[in-house]
């Protein structure tokens, strides 16, 4: 009986101590933690913001200027159905187009300029020769230009109810005046001819009826904005040049720079090819003609862009439903231009203050769309537009944006709800990291490196994301180990 009593105390021992064991295993011991280790490397990355959204009928939706301007040709009419690329409204872009003229003119200056710095540095024996060449060639375009620019052309007669012709192109010649008339070629014909005299006599010359007519030999263009009928037996006058121009005086001190510049350089060419240090001089000319014609190309492109977006066009087929703005009216940023209508869906969504700057409205930044009904499907789509006033959510600041849908064969339904992938830009060949592998501290990002058998924290500068990895600009470089926590 003793022996039995025991053996039943042991047992209960045992099974204490394995329970024990049990419990502190489960409960009560800590493993280490479980590293997950990436390699960091080179390759493509798509810039992407995520949303989500929800399906609404299209309806109509509003286009707008994004500068303000005046309004130069509606080319629709309300209840019009017009195709994909079609142009709506124009607002008037004279006053960019000379500015963009003047700043080529300025640009062609400035690499002629650059081309004499360039030839400065190479051989001084022939240098004077292609500085006194290439100073001529700028005096010249100076010319040109003074002569060229704010050109118009005027009646002989008072009374004239025809609309001025417009006199554009590059002129090649000298000061003086042009004069020319317009006339039918017979009387059955359906074709109008141009005769030029004064500086240079010319013609007959057939009227181009679709586009500007040569004015004679000499680099000028002339078109008519009102029917050629207007314009028969009727004489019109082009001074050369237009000393009423806004731009004549700028013009006048340019082209008189132009031959202060020229004295100048002459003399400082005559001067180097004596002087030791011309060539550290020369260089720094060099750096500041280059300064100066980026500086002008950075305005032409800004101006180009400008232009390009004075005219609204269809973003795809679609029916005019109303026509806001007349010829001749101011049109502002935020003020709606024109209401488009179609039938079927779009999606809404609203995005965050600091995610609009990457988006492209006027080209449509391109969405991928995931409805939650259809899982596995995906539709394309694109940005259609971008309501001006904000919308206040728990203090932040989002604006709602409507995405035009792709046609898709899917039961759409209205209130269905979807994640977007705005895919805003991308990069090639740069370094990416998963974006789950940063730690954020005090406004800076870190990520842990194997180094040799040791782990280090580096800190490091980020790029675009695609919200599952991002790019790495600094901090780390392609083929390091980053290691993160699998808890």
């Amino acid at each position: 009986m003793k022996r039995i009593s025991l053996i039943v105390f042991f047992i209960s021992i045992v099974g204490i101590l394995l329970i024990s064991f049990w419990i502190y295993g489960k409960y009560f011991k800590k493993d280490g933690a479980a590293l997950l280790y990436f390699a960091a490397k080179k390759g493509t990355l798509i810039e992407t913001i995520h949303s989500r959204g929800e399906i609404v009928p299209e309806k109509d939706f509003n286009l707008h200027f994004p500068s303000p301007g005046i309004v130069e040709k509606i080319f629709v009419k309300e209840g019009q159905v017009v195709k994909q690329g079609a142009p709506l409204i124009k607002l008037e872009t004279t006053d960019l187009e000379l500015e963009a003229q003047k700043l080529r003119d300025q640009l062609a200056q400035a690499e002629a300029t650059l081309a004499i710095r360039k030839t400065e540095a190479g051989n001084t024996e022939t240098r004077l020769a292609t500085i006194t060449e290439k100073q001529d060639t700028l005096v010249k375009s100076a010319y040109s230009t003074l002569l060229s620019n704010g050109l118009i052309a005027e009646p002989s007669e008072t009374g004239q109810e025809a609309t001025a012709p417009v006199i554009t192109g590059h002129y090649a010649g000298s000061m003086g005046t042009y004069r020319f008339s317009v006339d039918k070629k017979n009387i059955t014909s359906t074709d109008y001819q141009l005769h030029v005299f004064g500086i240079e006599t010319a013609g007959p010359i057939i009227v181009s009826k679709t586009g500007p007519t040569p004015l004679g030999t000499l680099g000028l263009f002339v078109s008519f904005p009102d029917d050629l009928e207007r314009y028969i037996d009727k004489i019109w006058i082009v001074m050369i040049p237009n000393i009423k121009s806004t731009t004549y005086s700028s013009d006048l001190n340019a082209y008189e720079q132009a031959l202060r510049d020229q004295k100048q350089a002459i003399e400082d060419a005559k001067a180097e090819l004596q002087n030791t240090a011309g060539a550290s001089i020369t260089n720094a000319k060099i750096l500041q003609a280059e300064a100066e014609i980026n500086g002008y190309r950075s305005e032409i492109a800004l101006i180009d862009d400008k232009i390009r977006k004075s005219t609204l066009y269809a973003p795809m087929d679609t029916r005019i439903t109303k026509v806001w703005l007349e010829k001749g009216e101011l049109a502002l940023p935020e003020q709606t231009a024109v209401t488009l209508g179609t039938a079927g869906f779009k999606i809404q969504t609203d995005i965050s203050e600091l995610e609009i700057p990457k988006i492209d409205e006027r080209d449509g930044t391109k969405v991928v769309i995931r409805l939650d009904a259809f899982p596995g499907a995906t539709i394309d789509g694109k940005v259609l537009s971008i309501e001006p006033q904000e919308i206040v959510k728990d203090g932040d600041k989002y604006y709602r944006t409507d995405i035009l849908m792709a046609t898709s064969s899917l039961q759409l339904r209205s209130g269905m709800s979807a994640d977007l992938s705005l895919l805003t830009s991308e990069k090639s060949n740069i370094l990416i990291i998963p974006e789950l592998a940063i730690n954020k501290r005090e406004g800076k990002n870190f990520v842990t490196i194997q180094d040799g058998k040791n782990l280090k924290e580096v800190e490091i500068v980020t790029g675009i994301s695609d919200g599952e990895s991002i790019e790495v600009k600094s901090g780390i470089s392609a083929g390091q180990t980053i290691v993160v926590s699998a808890d």
